[in-house]
C-alpha cells in the first residue's frame, strides 16, 4: 500500500503532457530514454481506480490508462464520441444510446463491450464518487453486444460532458477475479498505458504490449515531491521535461531548454455569506460586504469581475461582465460604506470559516477579516478540520465561508448551477440561498437538451437560450451577492522545448484549462496512419504475443520512426493548432499499421532517486 498524501492541488490534472527528449543521448547509447517522459508533480494518488476517490493526482494516470465513451474535441472542451461510435440522445434529455465502437479490448484481454459498460456503471453508481459525479444516472440497459442505453432521473446538459472525466472510465469485467484492492495500485483499462511499477514517491507507466502499434512515448515516469524546492532541483537535476509550481530561485537563469508559463485554472476562490444568518441574510449587507472584500483583492493576479473562471466556455469570450457591478455609476467601495453606515455593523462577532491545512487560504481569511474592522465588523476567523469542520459547514453553523471550488466540467450550467441552485446540499450552495427566480432558471437550463440528430440549427438554439438563462442567472448572483467570487488561482509550469509550444498555444487559445489528453506535442498528422487498437480482434480471442498480465515487469515492445526528423519537416503545432488525444480512437475505415520488432525493457524507477540523471 502506498504512503497515500492530501490531494492539495485540485489544477494538476489538466496539465499532465507526454513529451519525448528528443535532444539528451541516454547513457548506454540505446533508445530507451528517447521514448521516456519524465514529470514532476507535488503530490502522489491515493488511488488509481476511478471510482474510489475524485482524486486530481490520479487523473494523469487514469486518462491515458483508461478510455471512456466520450473524449473533448481537439483544442477545445466540447465532448465527441470516443469509445462511444454513436450516441443518441431522446427528446426528453433522459435516455442516452451508446453504440460502441468494435475491436476493442481491456488491457487483460476482455472485449470492450456491452457488458464492460454495465459492469462498470453499476460499480459506479454504487460508489460514492458516482453519486458525487452522476447523481441523476440510476439505470443502464443492454439492447445488444455492443450497444445500450443509459437513464437520468431528470434532464442533465453535461452529461455527455460528464462522461469524457476519469470517474467514467471503463473498466474490465475482469476485475472481478482480482482483490478488491486491486485498481488501488493497478489499472485494468482500455487505454494505451498500464502501471508497471509503483515504488514510494515514483510510478512508471509503460504502453500495452498488445497494442497494434505504438504511440511515440514508450514510457513515462513520475516521481511526487511535495517541497517546491526540491521540485526545482529535482527537475534540473534529472532533466525532467515537466514539474509544475516549484519554487524558482530568484536571480538565477533556468537552463536553456526550459520554460516558465503561468496560467489560469479553473479553481476560483470565493466567500459565500450563509443568508439563513441575521447580519448576512439582508440582501443590502450581503452587497455592501461584497463590494468591500472584492476591492481588496482587486490586485490579486486572476482577480475574477463576474461570477466565471476564465476560459470556462471553451474559446468563447466570457458571457457575463460585472466589472463595475455597483449601481447609479457610484464607487463600490463609497457604496459599500455608505450601505454599513445605513445599517449598521452587527450586533456582535461574525463567524469566518474555511478549511485547514491551506496557508494562502488562511492568509486570504485574515485579509477578509483585516479589511472589514474598520467598518466595526469584527470577524472570528476560525480553519475547520476532518468531521467537527464538515458538520460545521453542512449545518449553517457560519456566518462567511471561505474556500476554493473547482469546476469538474467546463459548463456554466455546472458551475453556477451549483452555487445557485436552493435545493442542493452544502456540495453545491454554501450560501444556502434560495431565491424563486434563480431556482427556475435552474431548472430551465436543466430542462434544457440538444438533440444531436436534430442537426447543429437545433443544437444552434438550445446554446443560445441557455446562454441567455446563464446571464440571466449569473446577473442575480451579482445583485443578491449571496457569494463574493474573489480570483482563479494560478498554475505555474516549467516545461521544456518540446512541450512549451503546444502548451503556450493553449493559454493563448484561452483554452486554460483543458483535459491533459487533449495537449500533444506531436502533430495529428504523424500519427494518422497508426491503428491504436489492441492486437485482439472483435470476437475477444487474443494474439499469442500479447501479455496476459497488464502489471508485466517485463519487456514492452516498440519500434519508433525519427520523431525529430518528421517534426521538422511539418508546420508546428502551435502554427496548426492541431492536437492529438492520449488514447485515439480510429476510425472504421483499414488503417496502415507498424510492425513492432524491438523490445524496450522499462527504466528502473531508481533513475528517478539517483544523485545525477541516469
Amino acid at each position: 500500500m502506498k504512503n497515500f498524501i492530501m490531494a492539495a492541488f485540485l489544477t494538476l490534472a489538466a496539465f499532465f503532457i507526454f513529451a519525448a527528449d528528443l535532444t539528451a543521448a541516454p547513457a548506454g547509447g540505446t533508445k530507451a530514454n528517447e521514448q521516456l517522459f519524465r514529470a514532476i508533480y507535488p503530490a502522489a494518488p491515493k488511488s488509481l481506480d476511478p471510482h474510489a476517490t475524485p482524486d486530481p493526482n490520479a487523473w494523469p494516470i487514469i486518462m491515458t490508462a483508461y478510455n471512456r465513451l466520450m473524449t473533448f474535441e481537439p483544442g477545445s472542451a466540447k465532448p465527441v464520441p470516443a469509445l462511444a461510435r454513436r450516441v443518441i440522445v431522446a427528446p426528453t434529455g433522459l435516455v442516452y444510446t451508446f453504440v460502441l465502437r468494435e475491436g476493442y479490448t481491456f488491457s487483460d484481454g476482455t472485449v470492450v463491450n456491452s457488458e464492460a459498460a454495465l459492469f462498470t456503471f453499476d460499480r459506479l453508481m454504487s460508489s460514492e464518487v458516482g453519486q458525487l459525479y452522476y447523481p441523476h444516472l440510476y439505470r443502464l440497459e443492454v439492447v445488444g453486444p455492443y450497444t445500450f442505453r443509459l437513464f437520468l432521473k431528470r434532464p442533465w446538459p453535461p452529461f455527455l460532458a460528464s462522461l469524457a472525466l476519469p470517474q467514467a472510465s471503463l473498466i474490465s469485467p475482469g476485475l472481478r477475479n482480482k482483490p478488491p484492492e486491486y485498481l488501488n495500485d493497478h489499472t485494468l483499462g482500455s487505454g494505451q498505458y498500464v502501471v508497471y511499477d509503483w515504488q514510494e514517491q515514483t510510478l512508471g507507466l509503460q504502453t500495452r504490449p498488445d497494442l497494434v502499434s505504438r504511440p511515440p512515448i514508450a514510457f513515462a515516469m513520475f516521481h511526487y515531491e511535495p517541497d517546491p524546492q526540491q521540485r526545482y532541483e529535482k527537475m534540473i537535476q534529472h532533466s525532467a521535461h515537466l514539474t509544475i509550481d516549484p519554487a524558482l530561485p530568484a536571480n538565477k537563469p533556468l537552463p536553456v531548454k526550459y520554460q516558465v508559463k503561468k496560467a489560469p485554472s479553473f479553481n476560483a476562490r470565493y466567500v459565500a455569506f450563509n443568508t439563513r444568518r441575521t447580519y448576512t441574510k439582508m440582501q443590502n449587507t450581503r452587497r455592501a460586504l461584497s463590494f468591500i472584500i472584492n476591492d481588496a483583492f482587486k490586485d490579486r493576479p486572476g482577480h475574477m469581475k463576474d461570477p466565471f473562471p476564465t476560459g470556462l466556455f471553451y474559446n468563447a469570450p466570457r458571457r457575463f461582465n460585472a466589472a463595475a457591478p455597483a449601481v447609479g455609476g457610484t464607487d463600490p467601495v463609497a457604496q459599500g460604506r455608505l450601505i454599513i453606515n445605513e445599517v449598521g455593523p452587527p450586533a456582535g462577532p461574525l463567524t469566518l470559516v474555511y478549511k485547514a491545512g491551506d496557508a494562502l487560504l488562511a492568509a486570504d481569511a485574515r485579509l477578509i477579516r483585516d479589511t472589514l474592522a474598520p467598518y466595526g465588523i469584527i470577524l472570528d476567523v476560525v480553519s475547520l478540520e476532518g468531521a467537527l469542520g464538515r458538520q460545521i459547514v453542512e449545518t449553517g453553523d457560519f456566518d462567511l465561508y471561505l474556500d476554493t471550488r473547482r469546476a469538474d466540467i467546463p459548463s456554466a450550467d455546472m458551475w453556477l448551477g451549483r452555487f445557485m441552485d436552493g435545493t442542493s446540499s452544502i456540495g453545491g450552495n454554501p450560501a444556502f440561498f434560495n431565491d424563486e427566480k434563480a431556482a427556475r432558471l435552474v431548472q430551465e437550463i436543466s430542462n434544457l437538451a440538444g438533440q444531436p440528430d436534430d442537426g447543429p440549427n437545433d443544437l444552434l438554439r438550445v446554446e443560445n437560450e441557455r446562454a441567455v438563462m446563464v446571464a440571466e442567472l449569473a446577473e442575480i448572483a451579482m445583485i443578491e451577492a449571496p457569494y463574493v467570487f474573489l480570483y482563479q488561482l494560478e498554475t505555474t509550469l516549467v516545461m521544456d522545448e518540446m512541450v512549451k509550444l503546444w502548451v503556450n498555444k493553449k493559454i493563448e487559445d484561452g483554452l486554460t484549462h483543458p483535459m491533459w489528453p487533449d495537449i500533444w506535442p506531436i502533430d495529428q498528422t504523424i500519427l494518422k496512419a497508426v491503428d491504436f487498437r489492441s492486437g485482439a480482434n472483435p470476437t475477444g480471442k487474443r494474439p499469442e504475443t500479447q501479455s496476459t498480465d497488464n502489471q508485466a515487469g517485463g519487456a514492452a515492445s516498440a519500434k519508433m520512426p525519427s520523431i525529430q526528423s518528421v517534426l521538422g519537416s511539418l508546420p508546428s503545432q502551435a502554427e496548426k493548432g492541431m492536437s492529438m488525444p492520449v488514447s485515439p480512437i480510429p476510425s472504421k475505415e483499414k488503417k496502415e499499421t507498424r510492425i513492432i520488432q524491438e523490445d524496450l525493457a522499462p527504466p528502473p524507477l531508481s533513475t528517478f532517486s539517483g544523485e545525477q540523471a541516469q
